[in-house]
């Protein structure tokens, strides 16, 4: 009896120090539970914290409608989120300071930023291992060549959500000259204006002068620059006889009178449009937020969609609503800011969507917002457009030539750093204005454009 006494005592004892421990360990996990875990899906899962900063074109929908949803979706997942509005100069100010000080936030818009200066990307992690490394990404649903284009040094600091790019639609009115241009696969700005001498001189080219570049609506596209400048060997070549010909060719044949037509967002271009533009214009420059020109619309003034591209051939794109990606961040943050990012491209968000400049970069959102904005029967009928197999499948056809561009080779309008843009700005606006010569601008630009390049950090 004594010796099974002993052995209740002394399994009694040692289960009394078992369990404090349990209810120890259990009060532990309760409280980390609290703090850094949240129960998902019959799971603790841990919590991540990711903030988030944000601009224009997204306005308010980060902070009122993607990030309540997403939460709700994904509640381990912690939002901070920081919107600016449309300020874009105090955007650019903090978030330059904030990396000095190390405040970054995690997730950002990256638009207005040289994402491809070593003195920027050395704050930022690549996109590329984070979307190869996610078991639901394929290549296929993307224009990867648009990630590619964007990329510096085979890596991807901007994840680039939407791109545009130029083309041109040719004055049907003029003969020949829809056969001629329709032979291109592209087009570059000096090509216009040999097109302007051999048909019709007494038209110009376009409304805007710019004939190297300052936006993709330009006559240049943002990319015929890159004939004059060589970043790889940090060279200029403008001082010569070509470049002279070239901009005093581009003055000649633009329309110093008529302001850009082309600020609107979805711009339909009716048929008493067409005609106003068919008596002074050899071409029609327009983007893929001008639909009408990709559809097959039988009789429309101006006809086509050749897309203008830089001497080498490259379609000359313009990489916006890119987001980066603070590289101090955790692998959980960065696997959280892919989340959110796929998240807002969901195509049925289209209806809330502000009305989009772009092409999105996700094919499904891409086709679900051309038929979403693509002009409607009434448009149609209202302008007397004749299709051959009506209205939808037009539309389907567009949505074809928008993904036949993803085969292209591909080039950053920002290869060219924004203080060489901005030289060339100046120096072409005391041209236009007529305070400098050709010679002396040509001259100039060679100076500085040179100047620039040696002091430079990549």
């Amino acid at each position: 009896m004594k010796g099974k006494h002993l052995n209740k005592t002394s399994l009694f004892s040692l289960f009394i120090p078992l369990l404090c421990a349990i209810i120890f360990s259990t009060a532990c996990n309760r409280s980390n539970n609290d703090n850094n875990m949240v129960y998902v899906n019959g799971e603790y899962v841990e919590v991540v914290n990711l903030s988030v900063w944000y601009l224009w074109p997204h306005s308010h929908l980060v902070s009122d409608v993607f990030g309540p949803m997403f939460q709700n979706d994904n509640p381990h997942i912690r939002l901070d989120i920081t919107g600016f509005g449309y300020d874009r100069e105090q955007y650019l100010e903090q978030i330059r300071l904030a990396f000095l000080t190390g405040d970054a936030p995690d997730l950002f818009l990256i638009d207005g930023l040289n994402y491809k200066d070593p003195d920027t990307v050395r704050f930022l992690a690549d996109w590329f291992p984070i979307m190869h490394a996610q078991p639901d990404f394929y290549e296929d649903d993307y224009f990867m060549n648009v990630f590619h284009a964007a990329s510096f040094q085979e890596e991807l600091f901007a994840f680039p959500t939407h791109f545009i790019w130029g083309m041109v639609a040719v004055n049907t009115n003029i003969p020949g000259l829809e056969h001629e241009l329709n032979q291109k696969t592209g087009v570059t700005a000096y090509d216009l204006i040999q097109l302007v001498k051999s048909f019709d001189s007494s038209l110009y080219i376009h409304q805007i002068f710019d004939p190297v570049m300052a936006s993709l609506l330009s006559i240049a596209n943002g990319g015929y620059i890159q004939r004059f400048i060589d970043m790889e060997t940090r060279t200029a070549d403008f001082n010569n006889q070509d470049f002279i010909n070239f901009i005093t060719a581009a003055r000649d044949f633009t329309n110093p009178d008529i302001p850009s037509q082309l600020d609107a967002y979805i711009q339909i271009i009716d048929s008493a449009q067409e005609v106003q533009l068919s008596n002074k214009y050899l071409f029609h420059h327009l983007t893929p937020f001008t639909p009408q020109y990709l559809f097959p619309i039988e009789n429309l003034i101006f006809s086509g969609h050749v897309p203008l591209v830089n001497h080498q051939g490259e379609l000359v794109i313009e990489p916006w609503t890119a987001w980066g990606l603070n590289e101090n961040t955790t692998p959980n943050q960065r696997q959280a800011a892919w989340e959110f990012v796929k998240f807002m491209q969901t195509p049925r968000f289209v209806d809330i969507f502000e009305i989009p400049r772009m092409v999105s970069t996700y094919k499904p959102l891409m086709r679900r917002e051309i038929v979403h904005y693509a002009p409607s029967d009434y448009v149609f009928r209202r302008n007397g457009w004749v299709t051959a197999e009506g209205r939808i499948q037009a539309v389907a056809e567009g949505i074809s030539v928008l993904e036949s561009f993803a085969i292209m080779p591909m080039v950053d309008r920002r290869i060219i750093p924004d203080q060489i843009v901005d030289i060339k700005v100046e120096v072409i606006d005391q041209f236009e204005r007529g305070f400098v010569t050709a010679e002396q601008a040509a001259e100039y630009l060679q100076n500085r454009v040179t100047l620039a390049l040696m002091e430079m950090n990549w």
